[in-house]
């Protein structure tokens, strides 16, 4: 493995230690196994992505920046998600409402890390391509939220106070 992919990674081995690797390719020229520790490290990082999908769990990741079309229209957001599978999110599918600021939800603070949890909508295998959504997990809570204040509401003698919309 090329020492290289150890200092991109941020790691350092020690001797002895069992690490995962990837097989490039059989024989090189040398007739040496060539072994990636990066490809290793993505591979492992989709086959989480990959049981997630399959058990019906969310992941969180943060949104990274807006992808847009010819006339600089939003189409959706690049969302970088755990262990650095990067995904797509879709315009319809980051927010209940149409955003009105991307700023709201896009991570503009190199420092600052929003966190958000997404469900997992689509994955393309053959491209370990991963579509999300923000907009069914809060629509999730939405429900569950309305659910618990109609369980309130059940009660007899109890005062609520509103504000009337039309």
């Amino acid at each position: 493995v090329d020492t290289n992919e150890f200092k991109t990674l941020g790691e350092t081995p020690e001797i002895g230690e069992i690490v995962e690797v990837y097989i490039v390719k059989l024989e090189n020229r040398q007739g040496e196994i060539v072994l990636s520790r990066i490809n290793a490290k993505k591979e492992i990082a989709w086959q989480k992505i990959l049981d997630k999908h399959k058990n019906n769990q969310t992941v969180k990741g943060v949104i990274e920046k807006p992808q847009t079309k010819e006339k600089g229209q939003i189409r959706g957001y690049t969302v970088r998600l755990e262990d650095g599978i990067h995904a797509f999110l879709p315009e319809s599918h980051a927010d209940l409402a149409v955003i009105e600021s991307v700023k709201e939800i896009l991570n503009t603070d190199a420092e600052v890390t929003n966190t958000i949890e997404f469900k997992i909508l689509k994955l393309i295998k053959n491209y370990k391509n991963v579509l999300v959504s923000r907009k069914m997990i809060l629509q999730n809570t939405d429900s569950v939220e309305r659910t618990e204040f109609l369980e309130k509401l059940k009660e007899e003698g109890l005062v609520i106070t509103g504000i009337i919309k039309n």
